[in-house]
């Protein structure tokens, strides 16, 4: 196998682009995963490595921002252990899944990401306007998130 320059300065740029998206707001996984398709690469192929290398380049991230987790850390106890088990039933579904089959469900869970990313801003407003009231959350309203997370890390 080999690989043209064009496709090295493709990947690399879609990387580090990715890598730039993800420091800033998150969503680095719409840009590298269709280039990795355009390149011809296998769809669960694809996937894996888009989520790998950017989980790799997350990992950082969070190791240069940890001085924020004592703040989070009551929600990190709630939706982590959501986040874990999903992912784990997300890659299970995955490698399971032939390429035809993700293939097709590709186009939606690109544009289920991609409503995500664009009302994470709306998201943040609700859950913000409830830690400015210092009321607390309902307790339906936090397993309604915490399901919320759940799907969405499968």
């Amino acid at each position: 196998m080999t690989i043209s320059g064009w496709e090295i300065i493709g990947l690399v740029s879609s990387a580090a682009g990715a890598g730039a998206i993800n420091a800033v707001a998150g969503g680095g996984t719409l840009l590298t995963f269709p280039t990795l398709l355009a390149f011809g690469t296998a769809p669960v192929i694809a996937n894996a490595t888009s989520t790998l290398a950017l989980v790799i380049g997350t990992s950082g991230g969070m190791f240069g921002n940890r001085q924020y987790i004592p703040a989070i850390r009551p929600w990190l106890r709630r939706f982590l252990p959501a986040s874990i088990v999903g992912g784990l039933l997300g890659s299970a579904l995955l490698t399971h899944t032939s390429n035809q089959t993700f293939g097709r469900l590709v186009p939606f869970l690109i544009l289920f990401a991609t409503l995500l990313f664009l009302a994470q801003g709306l998201f943040r407003r609700f859950a913000g306007a409830h830690l400015e009231a210092q009321s607390p959350a309902k307790p339906t309203h936090v397993w309604g998130a915490i399901f919320f997370q759940f799907l969405v890390s499968i």
